[in-house]
């Protein structure tokens, strides 16, 4: 079973403590980690995504968080309306 709670608070306090300077460096395997999730277990990972988008979307806009953004539009094709209206607000 997927722990979202334990991967909610881990990615959270990355963004909390991370410094802004460095924090591309520290998104980058964060993102790259919920890619190959998103790759592995496919749409079954969709009900777990929605409180992960918002935290994603907090660290602004960023190349790794593009690329993970395709890659779960691609491999989740239900979020890609969700990702859309969040990209646009």
């Amino acid at each position: 079973m997927l722990q979202t709670d334990h991967c909610s608070k881990a990615f959270f306090f990355s963004l909390s403590f991370a410094p802004s300077k460095n924090r591309i460096q520290t998104d980058t395997p964060i993102f790259a980690c919920i890619s190959m999730l998103a790759n592995a277990v496919g749409q079954a990972l969709t009900k777990h995504m929605h409180e992960l988008l918002e935290l994603m979307f907090a660290t602004g806009l960023s190349e790794p968080l593009r690329q993970s953004l395709s890659d779960l539009s691609n491999c989740i094709p239900p979020l890609l309306p969700i990702i859309q209206g969040m990209y646009s607000s």
